[in-house]
Parts: structure tokens; sequence; C-alpha cells
């Protein structure tokens, strides 16, 4: 017989965060020290979007299609956060 833990268990239930709570740490080089950079998920998200525009010269489809997005949905982002060419 199954206990309520089990159960529990079995639900797979993933926590929501709000994104004010969930960060990521970078961790770079800068003059031979070693820095943490701690980002809101709006800071990652705009980073790769001007990543996938960077690498894919500015070309909003091919961005787009690289980060698994519309269009339309890649305008508003690039709107939203400011981003210029």
């Amino acid at each position: 017989m199954k206990t309520f833990d089990n159960d529990i268990k079995d639900l797979n239930i993933k926590p929501v965060y709000q994104e004010e709570h969930q960060t990521h740490e970078q961790k770079f080089e800068e003059h031979g020290e070693v820095v943490e950079e701690v980002l809101s998920l709006s800071e990652q998200e705009k980073e790769l979007i001007i990543k996938a525009l960077e690498k894919n010269n500015n070309k909003r489809k091919l961005a787009a299609e690289e980060l698994g997005i519309s269009e339309r949905t890649l305008y508003r982002k690039i709107k939203e956060y400011n981003i210029s060419k």
C-alpha cells in the first residue's frame, strides 16, 4: 500500500517561482578576479534575445526560430526590453 509521501512524489509537482525570485548566477573573470553576476529572469531573457539577434545578423525571423518563439513575440520583447540594433 502506498503512503502519502509516495503519492506526493508520484505527482511530480514542480514549484512555481515569481520572476523576481528566480535568478541565474554567471561567473566570469574581470581583472584576474572571479566575479558573480546575478541576473533576473527578465535580464536572462533579454540577454538571450540579444545573443540570438547578434548570431543571426539581426534577422528577426531566424532569431525567433532559434529562440522557439514567434516573430511577433520577438518583436514585442525587443520593444519591451528596448533592444536596439
